[in-house]
């Protein structure tokens, strides 16, 4: 019964972020000039593309690098760590999951089920998947916050309502995230999640692992949120570099609240809205975020050729050694 419910719980869920995402979506799209979108699309040179979704794809090694980091703090201590080799094709596997499905039956679950085949119990598999989720969430926040006042600096000539609407949406996002850590506080999973980082940052700050864990995050955000910011420069928005950080650093951070399908709506939404302060047309926002979450699918599917591709030779060179050769 209570893996029926469990079930059940983690389909419902999925569900709730494929309305919320198709909603958003495609509530922005019927009201949008497809036409004049479409022409905005097509304008972008496509190596640009291409060597934005190549960057993205590289992110698969810090990424795997920091969870490997997690796997190993919860393995027993008679059990080596898994190769970078084949963290990197789990993230890879991970990462394309999440662009095409929920996370709570897509990339997250499917890390879950890999961590338990490599020794973790249940609970620390969610552990360890949950621990690498937060610490690229911190650090996101952490660039959001300035991006945040960036973006109220920048609008400080608009006229007085325009500020309060923004001021509004900034308390009702903070009430949201209070009520939201109310509501999760006595939760299982939060509260182990908590009390690990409690125990382990003494031997974090002494070990430097810290060090890794915040520069490998800042890292993945930092080359993300210039490669959101090189298209919507290339897409033709003509405004402030730092207005434009700060827009993308606040849609990316929404994006990556597990309340959507990889961000899709939810970043177009926050996209479109905070744009419109700068005078932005709805279109020309709307283009921007949805050519970036193209070039991130893009991305995904690229890390998993280049993966399979180097699975596939590394399988052929193995199975074609001879011994006499050496």
């Amino acid at each position: 019964m209570i893996v029926t419910d469990g079930h059940f719980k983690r389909w419902s869920i999925a569900a709730l972020q494929l309305l919320v995402s198709a909603g958003l979506l495609g509530g922005l799209l019927y009201y949008a000039d497809l036409a004049d979108m479409l022409a905005i699309a097509a304008a972008i040179d496509p190596f640009i593309i291409f060597l934005c979704a190549s960057l993205l794809a590289l992110l698969v090694l810090p990424a795997s690098i920091r969870w490997r980091w997690f796997i190993a703090r919860f393995l027993d201590n008679d059990k080596s760590p898994p190769t970078l080799g084949l963290v990197v094709r789990v993230i890879t596997i991970n990462v394309a999951l999440n662009q095409l499905l929920p996370s709570t039956i897509g990339g997250d679950l499917y890390r879950v089920f890999v961590a338990r085949t490599l020794g973790l119990s249940l609970l620390s598999s969610m552990l360890a998947t949950l621990g690498d989720r937060l610490s690229a969430l911190i650090i996101l926040v952490l660039v959001s916050g300035p991006a945040m006042l960036i973006i109220l600096l920048s609008a400080g000539d608009l006229f007085w309502p325009s500020q309060m609407d923004v001021l509004l949406g900034l308390s009702t996002l903070l009430g949201v995230g209070l009520a939201g850590l109310f509501l999760l506080r006595k939760h299982l999973y939060v509260m182990k999640a908590i009390a690990f980082f409690d125990i382990s940052a003494l031997g974090w700050k002494t070990s430097g692992v810290i060090n890794q864990v915040l520069v490998t995050s800042l890292l993945i955000q930092l080359t993300t949120l210039s490669v959101m910011t090189a298209i919507t420069r290339t897409i033709g928005i003509e405004i402030s570099l730092s207005a434009i950080f700060g827009v993308m650093a606040v849609s990316l951070l929404v994006s990556r609240l597990p309340i959507s399908v990889a961000g899709w709506g939810v970043r177009e939404g926050v996209s479109v809205s905070l744009f419109a302060i700068f005078g932005v047309s709805a279109d020309l926002a709307l283009a921007t975020s949805i050519v970036y979450g193209l070039t991130e699918l893009f991305a995904a599917v690229l890390a998993l050729l280049c993966t399979a591709i180097s699975a596939m030779l590394s399988h052929f060179l193995q199975n074609n050694h001879h011994p006499d050769a050496d």
